[in-house]
């Protein structure tokens, strides 16, 4: 029996990691984390973090051009590299891990700041605390409303166990 599912597109791809921050620590640590998830799935790209430090946009982390951003099954999310950042409604949920593996809705990642252009306001101390009394702006990845898939609400605290990172083709 043949998968049935949307044709292939060609793109830049986004994808959450399966494994949580929990004791990643730095940017560099969570760039790595997105790379060794892409290089284990046979990705073949350079991805890092989509999070934001405290000198820092997430949007300012990647080259804006015209290729979409895609799931790793070709599912497009946004019509251009812009577009994931500017606010609009999403084409799709960024709901699947490197390999392919869809994750719930209702699973955080980690983002650092109130919406994709602006520097960090909560970015776990850059990324560095895994502190209770230390606080993380989160998104949720699994939705289509880009307020919700960059800021979820009230900062939470770095010691949290759970918290994916998304992750971007450079």
């Amino acid at each position: 029996m043949a998968t049935v599912g949307p044709p292939p597109t060609a793109g830049r791809l986004a994808f959450v990691t399966g494994a949580k921050r929990n004791s990643v620590t730095g940017l560099a640590g969570l760039d790595q984390m997105c790379q060794t998830e892409a290089n284990a799935a046979g990705l073949g790209k350079t991805f890092l973090a989509a999070v934001a430090t405290t000198t820092i946009s997430i949007k300012s982390r990647f080259m804006l051009d015209a290729r979409p951003w895609i799931r790793v099954d070709g599912t497009v999310i946004a019509s251009t590299g812009d577009a994931l950042f500017s606010g609009a409604p999403l084409r799709s949920f960024i709901n699947q891990d490197a390999a392919g593996h869809y994750q719930t809705a209702v699973s955080f990642i980690w983002t650092g700041a109130p919406n994709p252009g602006s520097v960090g306001t909560a970015t776990c101390a850059d990324w560095t605390s895994v502190a209770a009394s230390v606080t993380g702006d989160t998104g949720r990845a699994g939705d289509a409303d880009p307020v919700v898939v960059w800021n979820q609400g009230t900062p939470g605290g770095c010691d949290q166990p759970g918290g994916a990172i998304l992750c971007l083709e450079q």
